[in-house]
């Protein structure tokens, strides 16, 4: 449900937001996401490590 919540606070269109979605679906879009969220939680922790 967060992708919604995040179109709704930067008021993108809906029907703008449900062809994004489609392409996340198939994946690419997902992938590259969830590989920079991993880096940036891998960061994350070694910076919360480190103090």
């Amino acid at each position: 449900m967060r992708p919604y919540i995040e179109a709704y606070r930067r008021r993108i269109p809906f029907e703008t937001y449900k062809y994004q979605a489609e392409i996340i679906e198939k994946g690419q879009v997902l992938y590259e996401f969830n590989r920079e969220q991993s880096i940036a939680l891998a960061q994350c922790c070694a910076d919360a490590s480190e103090i």
